[in-house]
C-alpha cells in the first residue's frame, strides 16, 4: 500500500514531466534521417544513431558517432554541434559533444546528449551536423 507521501512524490514526477517534457520523453525518433560521413577540417565525423538512455524521471536523448582526427597534428580539442529538426525543417533541438585531445589518426566515441525542450508532440525527423572545431595546440 502507497502512503501519501509516495503518492504525492509520484504526482509531482508525472507533473514535472508533463509541464517540462525534456527531449524523447514522447518523442518520435522512428525512421531519424542521419547525415552521411563527414569531414570538416580535417575531422571526420560518422553518425551512429539517435538513442535514448532514458529512466523514469530522466529521460535522456542524444547522438551517438565517432570522430577522427585526420589532421597531421593533434587536437586540443574537437567541438560538435548536431541539431535535430522536424519535418518542416525547424530545429527543435541542440546535441554537444567536447573531447579532450584528440591525437592525429585517432579516433574518439561520443555521445551528445540533446540539450533543448521540445513541444511532446514533434518528432525528430532529421539529425545534421550544425559545426564542427577542431582546436590545434598554441606552441
Amino acid at each position: 500500500m502507497l502512503n501519501r507521501s509516495t503518492v504525492r512524490i509520484m504526482a509531482l514526477q508525472v507533473a514535472i514531466c508533463s509541464a517540462f517534457l525534456p527531449v524523447g520523453c514522447t518523442a518520435s525518433t522512428r525512421n531519424v534521417k542521419l547525415p552521411e560521413r563527414t569531414t570538416v577540417s580535417g575531422i571526420q565525423i560518422d553518425i551512429d544513431k539517435v538513442y535514448n538512455k532514458s529512466s523514469y524521471l530522466n529521460p535522456i536523448w542524444g547522438v551517438s558517432g565517432v570522430a577522427t582526427n585526420q589532421n597531421s597534428t593533434p587536437l586540443r580539442t574537437v567541438q560538435i554541434e548536431l541539431g535535430a529538426y522536424d519535418s518542416t525543417g525547424t530545429k527543435i533541438a541542440a546535441a554537444f559533444a567536447i573531447s579532450g585531445t584528440l591525437r592525429s589518426d585517432s579516433r574518439w566515441r561520443f555521445d551528445a546528449p540533446f540539450v533543448s525542450v521540445i513541444d511532446r508532440n514533434l518528432s525528430i525527423d532529421e539529425v545534421k551536423i550544425d559545426s564542427v572545431n577542431g582546436i590545434v595546440p598554441s606552441d
